[in-house]
């Protein structure tokens, strides 16, 4: 195989530069270009000339190049119609002595020059060791020296021809500044807005007065220079965005102005609500402005919905707004469904008296957990007019008659007596709450309550997320949600004794310093956050006044036990009904280290019979059985459809026959259990409705409640359907493959599954 070497001759690169751009450049260029060198026009000479091969100067008065630059570029002087800079540089080389550089004087017209081009290009080109040529054409006037006035005129015209190019972009410049000005005030408007925006979902408590001062006067701006733009908008039917942009912000400020205002009245509200020594004048301006309330509310709900259409569904910075308007539009819903309801609670004209208990659910019973201490609160025309906390142990060391106690009490706990402390073990709280009376009656005398509340462990650390850090005197501690259950454990347990008052003077401690920190906690924070622990059954309601329970029944925050009804309009309609709820009675506070995961798997078979099975996972992360943690005992109940068959019931994979049914208005298994640190264990009940699915169309709904003070458990919703049944519609967004339905959630609130089936 041969080689073949190819030689690529490498181009000479000529640099010419021409502050004026006279014809020699042109001229220069098209002649070298035709003997194909690589050449560069510039009108300004380069710092460093040594990258050229050679270079051509036209009318450079710039005399420092010809000694500055190597001797290795050949440079030409070229000077049109210009004797004296020529002979200028001329006297130069005489005194530095550069073999490289040539000068050429050229005296004459465009003609001339052309005519005597080669000669030009010979002398450049040669090897001749003259550095100087001159061409001179004689003619019969000399060229006359322009005069000043003359160059004054000639710098004018130049002038004017400039402006003659150029005036038509200066005017397009104006002219777009003048219809498109308005957007720089709006891009910030958008910025300050989204800052203001970030701020609040940081701090809900901030004061935002001055960034929306700031968003207030770009909006301003914006509006001012818009109103000139905006008939030329519309003329190419280009206003409809920047018109709905401005709108939703002037629409957005008005909401942000109508919010502050609530804000600031619900504050002053719950300062003269907390205040023991209100007058009547505050009482009689809580009552005004809560009767005032409904419609300024349906004004922020009709400016929110405006917002929330006009907005779009992408970016998703705007989705999530949207999503969050839906949410506030529900919150002020809800708020204004219970403002009637208000003036009966506060007790308008009159006083009433109030049962609130607090139960530990990391010791979870049926109704929420272990009542450790209660409180007895006394409001009156609109204020508070005192409250009390006691320890649970206050009260039940006065019982003297007995009351029997559930028999899974008796059993497990091995205790003949009933007291307080355990009367939360219904999962329904207006029943546990009428039983407490009952003791209260039996222990304190006290017979007349108005109605009553119950507030978890959790509900308590959800609040405190609104308040940060409570300063606790007389513990000389700072608490907040972070670490809540553990301060109130250490005073609640250690060195306790039946009649010690560290834990009820603990609570009253902490109590107190809430109803201070409200004057300066944010309203719309605290009221989110109870609504989370009402919507979550961390806190629920009871009043004797049905016309007040009747509107929060619609919320379901009395922590009943529903009775599942289908909807009217609906011919064919099977309901399936769970609520499975744990008694711990192993007398420590396991539930904190308690995961519960939970299966619900129908399946339907093709003659429509529907055939259940609840998979019911309890692990315990306790590291050892040392207090507050240890073994589980769990006294485990399940809540059926009366009429459900029960097939069977295994633990861990075996058969289990220790259960006990009772049949009521639901049927009632019950079984009890224990879960050792670091172990799991898995309950599973399978059953069969007695109704089945007909032929056509029908509906399958299933109502699944959650425990009063349980945790936010998984919960994982699976249905098999047959060939000949099919999905027409349902509540919730599954995964569907294979005639399988599979959904997963958490159940942080009572649960209905509703799905629209066809069977052929």
């Amino acid at each position: 195989m041969s080689l073949i070497t190819e030689i690529k001759n490498q181009r000479q690169k000529i640099l010419i530069v021409d502050r004026q751009r006279s014809f020699l450049a042109s001229l220069l260029r098209s002649t070298f270009i035709r003997y194909d060198f690589d050449v560069y026009l510039s009108s300004q000479p380069p710092t460093h000339l040594d990258q050229f091969q050679h270079c051509f100067l036209i009318n450079e008065t710039n005399l420092a190049l010809a000694t500055k630059t190597a001797a290795g570029v050949k440079i030409t002087y070229l000077y049109l119609n210009r004797p004296q800079p020529a002979e200028r540089l001329i006297k130069h080389l005489r005194h530095h002595h550069g073999r490289h550089i040539k000068v050429v004087n050229l005296v004459g017209d465009e003609a001339y020059i052309k005519d005597n081009w080669e000669n030009l290009l010979w002398f450049v080109f040669s090897k001749s060791e003259e550095n100087v040529l001159h061409l001179r054409q004689y003619l019969k006037k000399p060229v006359p020296r322009a005069p000043h006035s003359s160059r004054f005129v000639f710098l004018l015209g130049s002038l004017y021809q400039t402006v003659r190019k150029r005036y038509l972009w200066l005017l397009l410049v104006l002219l777009l500044i003048w219809q498109c000005g308005f957007i720089v005030p709006l891009s910030v408007m958008g910025l300050q807005f989204y800052q203001t925006y970030r701020r609040f979902q940081t701090n809900p408590r901030s004061n935002l007065k001055t960034n929306l001062t700031a968003v207030r006067r770009s909006l301003d701006w914006t509006k001012s220079l818009y109103g000139y733009a905006r008939p030329t908008w519309l003329l190419f039917s280009l206003a409809n965005l920047p018109d709905s942009i401005i709108q939703v912000s002037e629409k957005t400020l008005t909401v942000a102005d109508q919010l502050s205002g609530l804000a600031r009245d619900g504050q002053r509200i719950l300062a003269v609500i907390l205040k023991t020594d209100h007058d009547a004048a505050e009482s009689l301006w809580v009552g005004k402005t809560i009767g005032d309330l409904p419609n300024r509310i349906d004004q922020i709900n009709e400016d929110l919905r405006y917002i929330q259409q006009k907005l779009p569904d992408r970016p998703r910075f705007f989705a999530r707004g949207k999503t969050e308007i839906n949410q506030t539009i529900a919150l002020l819903n809800q708020t204004e469904t219970m403002l009637p309801a208000l003036p009966k609670i506060l007790a308008q004209n009159g006083e009433k008296k109030y049962l609130l208990l607090f139960a530990n659910n990391m010791e979870l019973r049926p109704g929420g957990g272990f009542i450790g201490s209660f409180a007895v609160v006394t409001v009156k025309n609109f204020g508070l007019e005192s409250w009390h906390v006691y320890d649970v142990y206050d009260a039940d060391g006065q019982l003297t008659a007995h009351l029997d106690p559930p028999e899974a009490i008796k059993t497990y706990l091995r205790q003949p007596h009933w007291f307080l402390r355990d009367s939360a073990f219904a999962p329904d709280w207006p029943e546990n709450y009428r039983q407490a009376t009952v003791f209260l009656a039996k222990e304190m005398g006290w017979d007349t309550f108005d109605g009553g509340m119950l507030m978890t462990t959790t509900a308590l650390q959800t609040l405190l997320q609104a308040y940060g850090n409570l300063y606790l005197s007389d513990f000389n501690e700072v608490v907040n949600a972070d670490n809540f259950y553990l301060k109130a454990q250490l005073y609640s347990e250690k060195n306790f004794f039946p009649g010690s008052t560290q834990k009820k003077s603990f609570l009253t401690a902490l109590v107190n310093q809430l109803l201070i920190g409200t004057e300066t906690a944010s309203p719309q924070a605290v009221l989110l956050k109870l609504k989370q622990s009402l919507d979550e059954k961390q806190l629920v309601l009871y009043f004797d006044d049905q016309s007040v329970q009747t509107l929060f029944d619609k919320f379901y925050w009395a922590g009943r036990v529903i009775e599942p009804s289908c909807p009217k309009n609906i011919d064919h309609c099977i309901n399936n009904y769970l609520f499975p709820f744990d008694a711990n009675l192993g007398v420590n506070k396991a539930n904190f280290f308690v995961n519960r995961f939970q299966e619900v798997k129908t399946v339907i078979t093709p003659d429509g019979t529907i055939k259940v099975r609840l998979r019911n996972r309890l692990k315990n992360n306790s590291q050892n059985d040392v207090f507050p943690g240890g073994a589980y005992v769990d006294y485990f109940q399940l809540l059926l459809p009366s009429d459900a068959v029960i097939t069977q019931v295994s633990r861990n994979g075996v058969l289990d026959e220790d259960y006990s049914v009772t049949t009521g208005q639901y049927q009632t298994i019950a079984l009890f259990l224990t879960v050792p640190p670091q172990n799991q264990t898995t309950i599973e009940v399978d059953y069969q409705l007695n109704a089945s699915i007909p032929a056509g169309k029908s509906v399958y709904q299933l109502l699944m409640q959650k425990q009063i003070g349980s945790s936010n458990n998984d919960v994982s919703f699976v249905i098999q359907l047959p060939s000949n049944v099919a999905l027409l519609n349902q509540n919730f967004s599954p995964l569907v493959e294979n005639n399988q339905i599979l959904y997963n959630t958490t159940l942080s609130a009572d649960k209905i599954f509703f799905l629209e089936l066809s069977k052929q």
